[in-house]
């Protein structure tokens, strides 16, 4: 049985909204690239009409595919330029950017573009061809960054590792990550291999019974067109993020009424 029903899961993942409207990236052509040009703005199905160079979350991954395999072809056959390792760069930034618009990200960017080096486009290229969390951990960024930058490289095959939805599979017994008091995923090799070994295995099961059951969901493409998807890892991710990050809010609201003026 799946962690929550089929009707909650579709429900729950149509109601994401996770968006960061300052995340912005450029993608320049580097031979035969389908999409290129700047975007303003991440937003998680449809692109608001203030924000026209915006871009939904299936556009980036659909990005983030494109540039980065052109990029390994590149490497692969001694013919990479500048501008292959810019949108790497750019790319890279953009993800974090949006992982952390919620928790103050502009740190956390500003310190891996302080530490990019020549090596990290190597770094990276290496981390999405083994499709490795731990390469991922560019400047010493944590598990859950890392896993984001996985997640949009990979989007059939990973989601994101938010200290939010691990709350629920610690409890659950569905993961025995080492994590802090405060929730935070402790940046440990062991935590990266139960990534794998529990986490994005729960993930893909959880995938795996609402296919089967023919379950999908209302989303939109990466041109913004109305479609029918059916569940990836990323997708339970989202769902029970959205599920979680409700709750939560709501939680705070009645702590909140319940305090006396």
């Amino acid at each position: 049985m799946p962690l929550l029903s089929h009707a909650e899961y579709v429900k729950a993942r149509e109601a994401y909204s996770y968006a960061d409207a300052n995340a912005k990236f450029e993608v320049v052509q580097t031979g035969n690239l389908p999409c290129t040009g700047t975007f303003h703005g991440v937003f998680p199905g449809t692109v608001p009409r203030n924000h026209p160079a915006g871009g939904n979350l299936r556009k980036l991954e659909a990005i983030c595919e494109t540039v980065f395999s052109d990029a390994v072809t590149a490497e692969n056959e001694c013919r990479s330029t500048p501008a292959h390792r810019a949108n790497i760069k750019s790319l890279t930034l953009a993800i974090v950017q949006w992982k952390m618009a919620s928790q103050g990200g502009r740190s956390t960017e500003e310190r891996i573009r302080s530490r990019w080096t020549d090596s990290t486009f190597g770094q990276l290229i290496r981390a999405y061809q083994h499709c490795s969390l731990m390469e991922f951990r560019i400047a010493g960024v944590a598990i859950p960054i890392a896993s984001a930058l996985l997640r949009f490289t990979h989007p059939h095959e990973f989601g994101i590792i938010d200290s939010r939805v691990v709350k629920h599979t610690q409890q659950k017994g569905i993961t025995t990550l080492s994590i802090r008091a405060d929730g935070y995923i402790m940046n440990t090799e062991m935590n990266v291999s139960k990534y794998y070994g529990e986490y994005n295995r729960f993930l893909a099961e959880e995938a795996k019974l609402l296919n089967t059951g023919g379950m999908t969901f209302s989303d939109f493409d990466a041109v913004g067109n109305p479609i029918r998807a059916s569940f990836r890892p990323c997708d339970i991710e989202m769902a029970l993020f959205s599920v979680l990050d409700l709750k939560a809010n709501e939680t705070a609201k009645q702590v909140q009424w319940a305090v006396p003026d």
